[in-house]
């Protein structure tokens, strides 16, 4: 497998994957551009949520397999439409969630399904990231600008509003770019290999956060959830 091509509504993004890959890799800032060459054979989708169906669709109906980095949608409606396309022109349509895809995970399973470490009662499972970084404030680049900034293009179907560089850089403090709350952000890692619960309760506690940072964030970065599998389930 060889890399070839990158889009990125970033130019400092696009000069460092020269960097990175050498001065023969192609670059845009219109994925359509990729999509149109009949030397890529699948593509890599790691875009704000917003944008993961529609670059995910476009590229299968081009010909091209996907592999998606998770949250596979950002609204439920999404995901018919992907699916759909996947089946429609029989393409790859993988989605990825990275740590759960390790061995450790199908082992633990094993061993609980072969009553290894007797009967399960409950798990306790957490994630957290206690930074500034971890609380989505990732590093706004000094020339960030609309100038090296394809803002219009970043919105897409998004509510148009004026260039704001948090919000590019920090999309996913926001819902109209990622995730409405923390599930399908960070506890897909922990959740994905479950069943369905028989009920599910959870509490978001973003606003007390978001009144302390004071930068504007309308998604909830602090989340408690109970899982409860009354049928015994794993």
């Amino acid at each position: 497998m060889k890399l070839i091509a990158v889009a990125d509504c970033y130019n400092g993004r696009l000069e460092h994957s020269k960097e990175l890959w050498g001065d023969d890799i192609f670059t845009t800032r219109d994925y359509g551009e990729i999509l149109a060459r009949k030397d890529i054979d699948a593509v890599i989708v790691g875009t704000p949520d917003h944008w993961h169906k529609k670059a995910s669709v476009d590229a299968m109906k081009a010909g091209k397999d996907v592999y998606c980095e998770k949250p596979m949608i950002h609204l439920y409606a999404d995901g018919p439409e992907m699916i759909e396309t996947a089946r429609a022109t029989k393409r790859i349509l993988q989605v990825g969630s990275q740590r759960v895809s390790s061995a450790i995970y199908a082992k633990a399973k094993e061993l609980l399904a072969a009553g290894a470490i007797g009967k399960l009662n409950m798990v306790t499972a957490r994630w957290d990231r206690n930074s500034s970084m971890g609380a989505w404030n990732y590093t706004v680049p000094p020339d960030a600008s609309p100038e090296t900034c394809d803002w219009p293009r970043f919105l897409g179907a998004a509510p148009k509003i004026a260039f704001n560089a948090e919000q590019f850089f920090q999309w996913r403090k926001w819902k109209a770019y990622g995730a409405e709350w923390q599930a399908t952000c960070l506890c897909i890692y922990l959740a994905e290999r479950t069943s369905l619960p028989d009920r599910m309760a959870d509490a978001r506690d973003g606003d007390r956060r978001a009144a302390l940072l004071k930068d504007g964030r309308d998604v909830p970065d602090v989340m408690l959830g109970l899982f409860d599998y009354r049928r015994g389930s794993t």
